[in-house]
């Protein structure tokens, strides 16, 4: 997945500035390292998450969305990235959890883990927000940003909003309107105040969906 995810992040940049000196190189192999950074976190923070909560996580991800990722950019010229960056799938650690009986793992668990992976990317992206203007970085801050909003899609298969979803609706849209809203002022404000308007408008949003009854309970 990193591979797929390096190759379509460097073909826009790679293509605007072939004949700039070799600069279309660097730009490759940061999109790859980074792709590989941003991966190798959010299976990282999703495993220590699981270990938290008494669980064993696996990463789990449909290799047919890969191949729509990489058609899309030959497509696009790498001018749209999408790509379904999957989802921890978790089992009981029985030493974990003595004295904790249960049947099997519990869904809101598996739901907490999903989310605190793709929050684990947002941190990243605040992590390499003074960074913004190099290569590496501003690639870790995108890349980071775009992995927390598809995550949360409830894109059938694996994915982590699916799981999400799948625990509770009301909690489902909470947490995508939170995270999307956290992206989307990080990305267009640049500052911590904006990033917390924007959260505040989500919340806001979400209870307002609420309140209305559009939801069902």
């Amino acid at each position: 997945m990193a591979l797929v995810l390096g190759f379509s992040l460097g073909m826009n940049d790679g293509r605007d500035t072939i004949e700039i000196d070799n600069y279309w190189i660097a730009n490759f192999f940061a999109s790859f390292l980074s792709a590989i950074i941003i991966c190798f976190a959010f299976v990282a923070i999703g495993k220590l998450a699981a270990g938290y909560y008494g669980y064993n996580a696996v990463h789990e991800w449909n290799p047919i969305t890969l191949l729509f990722t990489i058609t899309l950019a030959f497509i696009t010229y790498g001018y749209l990235i999408f790509f379904v960056p999957g989802c921890l799938s978790i089992q009981m650690d029985k030493h974990r959890r003595l004295g904790k009986f249960r049947y099997g793992p519990n869904v809101m668990d598996k739901a907490m883990i999903n989310l605190l992976a793709v929050l684990g990317m947002i941190a990243v992206a605040f992590l390499a927000l003074p960074f913004r203007e190099r290569i590496l970085g501003g690639n870790l801050f995108y890349l980071s940003l775009l992995v927390a909003m598809y995550a949360m899609l409830p894109i059938p298969k694996s994915n982590a909003g699916l799981s999400v979803m799948h625990a509770s609706p009301k909690f489902f849209i909470f947490s995508i309107l939170f995270v999307f809203f956290l992206c989307i002022g990080l990305f267009m404000f640049n500052t911590f105040a904006g990033v917390l308007v924007s959260a505040i408008g989500g919340v806001v949003f979400y209870f307002y969906i609420v309140s209305t009854g559009k939801l069902d309970k």
